[in-house]
């Protein structure tokens, strides 16, 4: 790869101007046992703190995902053995009748239960019934490179892919990645319009360029990864990762790529 088609790449990567600043990606670890400050330029919401603040360039869009569950009444089991039972209880009103007992099948006219061979649910029990909702995820396609002699891109590249990983083994046990607790979680930045808080990663896939810079190390690296909610959001917080949208919070991470 000559010179001009690598100064190519970092043009179309880091952008000019308010367009660059709109594609930088912060993913910023935090910790309860151990933080220090990110600076800021906004103190609305006071201190922010974490350990460690990997940033890069959004390689591709942003893919955001969320499902629905739902069914309707008559799909959800009680009805269909409603429907059997209701059968049956038809049998056993006919028997009692042949024999001069009328009780069960005045009880069974009286609650109104379908005929035989008819199933119990009609216009009404079709409607669809919400069950739950996934919890927000989304996809992030990042690549880091070397723009500078000092830049080493290795070091952010390799936490990120590492964290995936238990954080201590034993004999008997291992302990999961670090942010799969409370106060542990991540939270991700981009530009001056997304703010995702309290998410973990599910899932890590990196490429590191063939092309290397003077001292060996990739020239760059893509690195696509998966990110969920640790909890469940309802809509007016999942709104809130929209900082365009919410007039609340506004904040800035002063950190530059490979730093």
């Amino acid at each position: 790869m000559i010179r001009s088609e690598i100064q190519d790449i970092i043009n179309r990567i880091t952008g000019i101007g308010e367009q660059g600043a709109q594609n930088l990606v912060k993913i910023i670890y935090k910790s309860t046992s151990s933080s220090v400050t990110i600076t800021q330029d906004d103190t609305e919401l006071g201190s922010l703190s974490g350990s460690r603040v990997i940033t890069s360039w959004v390689n591709t869009d942003l893919d955001l995902n969320g499902t629905i569950s739902s069914n309707p009444i008559n799909n959800l089991g009680i009805l269909r053995a409603a429907g059997s039972a209701t059968t049956q209880f038809r049998v056993a009103g006919k028997i009692a009748s042949s024999k001069g007992v009328d009780v069960i099948q005045k009880g069974l006219d009286y609650i109104d239960l379908p005929k035989a061979g008819t199933q119990y649910g009609g216009y009404e029990f079709t409607k669809e019934i919400w069950q739950n909702s996934s919890k927000p995820n989304f996809n992030l396609n990042m690549i880091f490179v070397n723009t500078e002699p000092k830049d080493n891109i290795l070091n952010d590249c390799a936490f990120l892919m590492s964290c995936i990983y238990p954080a201590s083994l034993s004999t008997n046990t291992m302990s999961p990645p670090v942010f799969f607790t409370e106060g542990n979680t991540l939270d991700v930045k981009i530009g001056t319009w997304f703010y995702a808080t309290n998410v973990i990663i599910t899932g890590v896939n990196a490429k590191l360029s063939k092309e290397t810079i003077k001292d060996g190390k990739p020239l760059y690296a893509v690195i696509s990864v998966a990110f969920k909610s640790f909890r469940q959001l309802t809509a007016k917080e999942y709104m809130n990762w929209f900082l365009k949208l919410n007039t609340t919070k506004s904040i800035t991470i002063l950190a530059k790529p490979g730093s």
